[in-house]
């Protein structure tokens, strides 16, 4: 014990000196120097790079609020005298730089986009996360690899055995989309992100300018997981500081490229901005009397994969509908759901109501979208989903045909800030295709609440997560310097609607044959 403990020590030693010598990344100043206002109604943000006290970098931000024109002293004599119009810039000369950012809710970006962030960049719109709202279920939906998600999480039942989180986690088998990312930290030093966020991120932001700098290719992608770690372990101060710094590495990379690069950023959900309490789920349905076991044999057992700290959790058992009824009336836990034949069933503890849903065309839906899906949602009793005053207003707007079914786009239009979020479609997908081993209990926490291994709960007081339907955690965001985008968008919506814009946003290379 005595030489575990002194191995931990050393190796905690040698991670913060290595981590005192890590490069960060160069950011424009968080403020300008000066701030101009001109007679059109522009306005001028000067800044002096070189501290000589003058002025040598400026951008103009035009009357719809985003910058227009980059000014520079490359001489330093205090005139400007070069200026570049990026809308008169060749299109063929710029570059494609996507940044994926781990727990960004989209409030906040809105927030900030609205106080003057973020400048380069046309509004933000929001990105519906799948549910469970996971980063493994989420983007390789935009990747369009979601054949590759085996659970929620590293840690899955597949049918014979339980599989090992750890070794799944660090060899990115649940996360093979990872494959087509140019840069992201390596799966071993996750561990020590919790540890010290703030000095990862800065790694994170230094190893993507640096690739991207170097990098020859037309696009680069690069991920940051440190973002998720900041705001688990800092709440909205720590989103608050990500976002600041995202906004001025963002900057920077325009003013050193000079304008020659189309940026686009967007998370695989949000997060809930709530400190937490851990949800005993595990320990709980053993007292009931369940047997948690590494494979199922009897109408008793239950598999309960505990992993991240996640306000959603997967259920593998031979009894789904009793196990839900009996998981849905512990505390912390909101909703549940469970296929039933051809159905869905979700419940809370005072309602349940089924989910039917139609395709026209219904060919290879286990990896794909289905054209002109519909949903019905018929109660039992209460509105679990809280869907009743939605689907009145969509009935009486002629939404809904003969057997109550409602186009799946109708729905998704009327609940994009709903509670829920696009709940109907979200729930059918978590069992058509976005995992191949979904449990066969999926339950949504209550935000204030999470689950997961004991670890976090002993060492992390979370003061943010996501995973449940709710909107906080499911509502993550995109946004881009290329052209507007539709107001809410799917996950796997986001690669076309870029396309629209003239963009490549799908990396130019395919997984391994081999995960």
């Amino acid at each position: 014990m005595k030489s575990a403990r002194n191995g931990w020590g050393w190796g905690c030693c040698c991670m913060v000196l290595w981590m005192a010598g890590c490069a960060k990344p160069t950011l424009m100043p968080v403020a300008p120097y000066a701030e101009l206002h001109q007679p059109d109604g522009r306005l001028e943000c000067q800044y002096d790079l070189n501290n000589d006290g003058r002025p040598d970098y400026a951008e103009v931000v035009g009357n719809n609020g985003r910058v227009a024109m980059l000014r520079y002293d490359q001489d330093f004599n205090g005139e400007f005298d070069e200026e570049v119009l990026l809308e008169q810039l060749d299109r063929s000369q710029v570059r494609e730089f996507y940044i994926l950012l781990d727990s960004i809710p989209y409030n906040m970006v809105a927030e900030l986009y609205a106080q003057g962030r973020f400048r380069f960049f046309y509004p933000p719109s929001r990105q519906i996360a799948p549910f469970p709202a996971m980063t493994d279920t989420s983007f390789p939906e935009y990747f369009g690899v979601a054949h590759t998600t085996l659970g929620m999480e590293s840690k899955y039942y597949d049918g014979q055995q339980l599989s090992n989180g750890t070794d799944v986690y660090l060899t990115r088998g649940n996360a093979r989309w990872m494959e087509l990312v140019d840069y992201t930290m390596n799966s071993m030093r996750h561990a020590y992100v919790y540890l010290w966020p703030q000095t990862h991120f800065d790694i994170e932001l230094h190893n993507m300018q640096q690739g991207f700098y170097h990098s020859t290719q037309p696009t680069f992608f690069g991920y940051s997981i440190a973002t998720s770690a900041l705001g688990s372990i800092h709440g909205r101060n720590g989103h608050q500081r990500i976002l600041v710094e995202v906004d001025r590495f963002c900057r920077e990379i325009m003013r050193v490229t000079k304008g020659r690069v189309q940026i686009t950023i967007f998370s695989d959900h949000g997060h809930n901005l709530l400190p937490s309490q851990f949800v005993p789920l595990y320990d709980t349905l053993k007292e009931m009397g369940y047997r948690n076991v590494d494979h199922l044999e009897q109408p008793n057992d239950v598999i309960v994969p505990r992993f991240g700290p996640v306000t959603a959790a997967s259920i593998y058992t031979l009894q789904p509908a009793r196990v839900a009824a009996d998981v849905v009336g512990i505390i912390g836990v909101e909703l549940t759901a469970y296929c039933e034949g051809e159905q869905i069933v979700i419940c809370s503890r005072n309602a349940r109501a089924r989910l039917d849903w139609l395709a026209d065309d219904e060919r290879n839906t286990t990896a794909a979208h289905p054209q002109n899906l519909r949903f019905r949602y018929t109660v039992d009793s209460g509105d679990p989903l809280q869907l009743l005053p939605i689907i009145e207003q969509l009935q009486a707007a002629g939404k809904m045909d003969a057997e109550g079914f409602i186009a799946d786009a109708d729905l998704f239009a009327a609940t994009i800030t709903h509670t829920y979020p696009d709940p109907c479609y979200r729930l059918w997908r978590a069992w058509h295709g976005l995992m191949q081993y979904p449990a066969q209990v999926l339950v949504s926490l209550a935000d204030g609440y999470f689950q997961g291994t004991r670890f976090f709960n002993f060492f992390v007081s979370m003061q943010s997560v996501h995973g449940n339907l709710n909107a906080p955690g499911s509502t993550g965001m995109v946004i881009t310097t290329a052209g507007p985008l539709p107001p809410a968008m799917r996950m796997h919506d986001i690669p076309a609607e870029l396309a629209k814009l003239g963009l490549h946003p799908l990396p130019d290379r395919q997984l391994s044959l081999q995960p």
